[in-house]
């Protein structure tokens, strides 16, 4: 592999707004209590708190249920205050994390491996409180606007310290996209979203590194306003399974981003022939590698559901073909 991506430290928070989207000011004392048999809750001194389960059979760990989607509107508006009212300071917490970074940095350097830390703007996409986080953007929007303003605020400390680790760019991994479209209308991307994405894309620039946007799903509708407005450097999943063409988006974007994935993770690596794979594998790097612009891989990752001789199968190609200079049409070969 010639990128990873590291993270600070997980479960320090009691509210889970993001897959590891979380700032500072967000970080907690907190205690974990395990209530059943794969299953844990994740309590905070200000009664915050959120419920996480481990699904054996997909090696999966998900957030089920918080306090948040318990108690509405009053308990979102509650956690926002309480953001507010704490430093944005990196806590003594993160150090563990934090730590696990630098090492990591450290380690890639004898390889010239690309690593990237981790960070988005917060939204709990796969949360149990998504129902009360899209219901406020419609009936308390200054609320919704305040709790991206403190975590936003937040999360920048997390960036910049990950930064002073010398970490090659920043990736954001929150979903905000189904196979059909946002989960939100693009203008409220644009009010409650891009200004605030914007910020840490700047930070990252202030130090001369990328920023990489991770987003599953269609797309489409969104791409025009994290290139121009947003300042994105590089996009990534590209999801087939969800109609997004990588071929046509080089053509479109090619000049303005890098484009990264989109070798489907989903049918094609899991239940395909690895002569399937080599053959997509060649086709994507003949029609988008060309001129650059391109990192190839997976639409989404490497998960349990993937052949090992799929993987391989995809690896080899790519190490065969994908050498520059790369040819058009490579597929054909």
């Amino acid at each position: 592999l010639d990128m990873i991506r590291v993270r600070v430290t997980d479960f320090l928070t009691p509210v889970d707004f993001g897959y590891g989207n979380y700032g500072a000011n967000a970080l907690f004392e907190t205690e974990i209590q395990e209530t059943s048999e794969n299953r844990w809750r994740i309590n905070g001194p200000e009664g915050f708190w959120s419920d996480h389960v481990f699904e054996p059979e997909t090696d999966a760990m998900m957030c089920v249920d918080s306090s948040i989607a318990r108690g509405g509107i009053d308990e979102f508006r509650r956690y926002v205050e309480t953001l507010e009212k704490r430093s944005t300071d990196v806590p003594p917490q993160a150090s563990v994390g934090l730590a696990g970074v630098g090492a990591a940095v450290e380690a890639a350097r004898a390889t010239g491996t690309f690593v990237v830390g981790w960070g988005d703007v917060a939204y709990p996409g796969s949360s149990p409180h998504l129902p009360v986080f899209l219901v406020a953007m419609r009936t308390d929007p200054d609320l919704v606007t305040r709790f991206m303003e403190v975590t936003t605020a937040g999360a920048l400390a997390f960036f910049r310290s990950q930064l002073d680790l010398g970490v090659d760019g920043i990736l954001g991994g929150n979903d905000w996209c189904f196979k059909t479209g946002p989960m939100f209308s693009l203008k409220d991307f644009r009010t409650f979203f891009v200004p605030y994405l914007r910020r840490i894309v700047d930070a990252c620039h202030d130090q001369n590194r990328p920023y990489i946007k991770h987003l599953d799903g269609n797309t489409e509708i969104l791409l025009e306003s994290l290139i121009n407005e947003v300042g994105i450097d590089a996009y990534h999943a590209i999801e087939p399974a969800a109609g997004m063409d990588i071929v046509t988006l080089k053509a479109r974007y090619g000049r303005r981003i890098t484009l990264m994935g989109n070798l489907d993770c989903g049918e094609l690596l899991s239940y395909g022939t690895p002569e399937d794979v080599a053959r997509q594998t060649r086709f994507i790097l003949g029609h988008v590698s060309p001129g650059g612009g391109h990192v190839f891989g997976s639409s989404n990752s490497i998960h349990d559901g993937v052949k090992l001789e799929n993987l391989y199968a995809m690896l080899d190609t790519a190490h065969e073909y994908g050498v520059y200079p790369i040819p058009e049409q490579v597929e054909d070969l």
